[in-house]
């Protein structure tokens, strides 16, 4: 029997060298994210933190490739999208 992890559950913790400067927030992009199907992963805009916050459907998606975005508090873009 398969025991699945209770959602939502600590995917990754993104952090930008440049929060030591200046405020970041964290955003993401991409299926699962803001396209359908949505709100499969989310971010915490101030830590950046990543979750999966819903068990994930291997035969509706084989894979998701989310972008991370960076921007400072008046929105200017930090880093590039990886």
């Amino acid at each position: 029997m398969h025991a699945s992890r209770p959602a939502p559950a600590t995917l990754a913790a993104i952090r930008s060298d440049k929060d030591n400067d200046i405020p970041i927030r964290y955003s993401i992009t991409g299926v699962g994210a803001d396209q359908p199907p949505m709100e499969v992963f989310s971010i915490d805009s101030m830590s950046g933190r990543m979750y999966v916050t819903r068990p994930m459907d291997r035969e509706e998606h084989a894979s998701y490739h989310l972008y991370l975005r960076l921007a400072s508090a008046s929105g200017t873009e930090q880093d590039p999208t990886l």
